[in-house]
This record gives structure tokens, sequence and C-alpha cells, in this order.
């Protein structure tokens, strides 16, 4: 019974020959019928300004899912009052020079950059909260160093999983 119900589904979920359907473009467009009007579209590709911006993060839900670096929304209205400017310049920025469409980076590269990043994020949130409950500075030097140390040792930790990739990317951190 059960060799008869799987050839049965087999037959019609994955026949041996797959029917020939020639569809037009104007085939697939007609199931979209909005179109963007030229307004629209440029409006779409203009460069927000920095209070667009601010509002926007600002409006974010706090407990949604963390974007790729593993941070939320939460993070960044925290710590707005520190990094505020700087994520306003690096998003208008990416608008102006299309750095995303254009970043063509080996594969080491694209780790090393982020490692490197999730790690300035963390030192300056750690900086931040020791700064406001602990009442301990630390001179930009000393993050420097310990953010040279963090991704050393973190691409170096890489090592027994891959050793190529590992070596690329402390030979690029040098």
């Amino acid at each position: 019974m059960a060799i008869h119900a799987v050839n049965n589904f087999k037959s019609i979920l994955a026949p041996d020959v797959l029917p020939f359907c020639l569809v037009s473009v104007s085939w697939f467009q007609s199931l979209i019928p909005y179109r963007c009007s030229p307004e629209a579209c440029l409006s779409l590709s203009s460069i927000p300004d920095a209070p667009t911006i601010t509002k926007t993060i600002l409006k974010l839900n706090p407990n949604k899912s963390s974007g790729p670096d593993g941070l939320t929304s939460g993070f960044f209205k925290g710590a707005w009052s520190i990094l505020g400017e700087e994520v306003v310049c690096s998003i208008q920025r990416l608008f102006l020079t299309d750095y995303l469409i254009n970043l063509r980076l080996s594969k080491p590269h694209k780790k090393l950059l982020l490692i490197a990043w999730q790690c300035v994020i963390y030192l300056l949130w750690t900086e931040r909260n020791s700064r406001l409950h602990r009442r301990s500075f630390r001179s930009p030097q000393s993050l420097l160093t310990t953010l040279d140390l963090t991704v050393r040792n973190r691409c170096s930790s890489l090592q027994s999983q891959n050793p190529a990739t590992s070596s690329s990317m402390i030979q690029l951190w040098f």
C-alpha cells in the first residue's frame, strides 16, 4: 500500500517530464498591477535627510529580531546620542556611493569586515555602559588596542575550522 501511495503522489508532484510552457514578460507584469510613478521612483532613490533617518530608526520596535550584526533597534535607540550621527552618515553614504551594490569582496574580506564591525559595536557599547554605570573611562588608544587584539584572536580562533580563510583574514588585518 505504501509503495502505491508513493508512486501515486510521485506521478502527480514530480512527473518525469515537465510540460513546456512559454510565458511572456507581460503576463508576469499583469500579475502585479501597481506600478510606481516616476515621482515615486525618484523619491525612493533619493538620499534621505537626517531627521527622516532618525525618525525611522527611533520608530522601530525594539523587540523585533536583530539584524545580521545581531543588534536590535533597541541598541541603536539606547546609544543614539553616541552613534546617531555616524549611523545617519553611514546610511546617507550608502545612497551616495552604491556601496552595497558595488561591494565585490572576497569571502575572508567580508568575514573580517563583519568581525571588525561587531567588535567595534561591542566595544562602544561596553565603554558606554562603563562610563554610565561604573564611572570608568578608557582612552581611545586603549579601545583601539582592545579592538585589534579581539579581531586578531577571533581570526586566530577560526584556524582550526578553516586555515586558509583564517590566514587570509589575519593577513588582511595587518
